[in-house]
């Protein structure tokens, strides 16, 4: 009589850009896990799938990116890596995603949707098939930003008082689901993110002395959907745009590849600070 076949629980991904999806499938598979692959065309690295349970679709292919979950028994879904907001006019949805769309747009009609809105209907739409959607940080706690100065440079005490102003600023920003970043100096707050995102503040900035960047997660914040982020991208535009360096919520932003963040900080001597909430 031949063993039992081993069973390995399944765990879904919806992977954007950038190097976190990978890390967190290799991640699992490291732990005996059986990774289910959704890619988005022209979006996700086809590096991704090889050898792998892996399928790609558009965007607007809902019903068919939750069939392909399901038949795969996800129960549990992981949606991380960089992806712009789509333009909810362009998109070219299935059966299933024109009634997602449908229902999305009645939402709007009713009351204009911010980031958090949508974030909150894709949960509930998800959740509708039986798979509950967790957060890339429960799997790779290392990705969260710790408590205290991370860089050999360190704020001194005026841009602690600055940091202060600028965390509590950031935070009503984000209640008022604006967006998680302010951008502010001794004179006071030189610009809030839009939604253009937090590169879009940063550039806008430019020049202004003694220019710090301020990163929180709104109180409302979906965690497992939408955690506050920065990278070396970050990095390279507050170098460009001239900034003394930035502070970030921690235990609540993600640095993806943070040696390489430090390092480049570092040598720019440029100071990066996680702040208690």
């Amino acid at each position: 009589m031949l063993p039992p076949t081993e069973v390995k629980p399944k765990i879904g991904i919806i992977a954007g850009q950038g190097s976190i999806p990978e890390s967190l499938v290799a991640r699992w598979e490291s732990q005996g896990m059986l990774p289910v692959i959704v890619g988005l065309k022209g979006i996700t690295s086809p590096s991704l799938f090889t050898n792998r349970i892996a399928a790609e679709f558009s965007i607007g292919q809902a019903g068919h990116i939750l069939h392909f979950l399901q038949s795969h028994g996800v129960r549990q879904l992981v949606m991380i890596g960089a992806l712009k907001r789509p333009n909810l006019w362009t998109i070219i949805p299935d059966g299933a995603g024109f009634k997602i769309l449908a229902r999305l747009l009645w939402h709007h009609g009713r009351a204009k949707l911010g980031d958090d809105g949508l974030l909150r209907f894709v949960r509930r739409e998800i959740e509708r098939y039986g798979i509950d959607i967790i957060g890339a940080h429960e799997f790779m706690p290392e990705l969260l930003c710790p408590t205290g100065v991370l860089t050999i440079t360190a704020p001194d005490d005026a841009d602690l008082q600055v940091i202060a102003k600028g965390f509590a600023a950031a935070k009503q920003h984000g209640a008022d689901d604006k967006g998680q970043s302010i951008v502010i100096n001794e004179a006071g707050i030189c610009g809030v993110e839009s939604s253009k995102g937090t590169n879009a503040l940063i550039a806008s900035c430019a020049g202004q002395s003694g220019a710090i960047l301020v990163k929180a997660a709104k109180p409302q914040q979906d965690m497992a959907l939408d955690m506050p982020t920065i990278g070396l991208t970050t990095v390279e535009n507050i170098i460009q745009a001239g900034f003394k360096g930035m502070a970030v919520e921690a235990g609540k932003t993600m640095i993806v590849d943070r040696d390489s963040v430090v390092r480049l900080c570092d040598e720019h001597k440029l100071f990066l600070i996680g702040i208690e909430g």
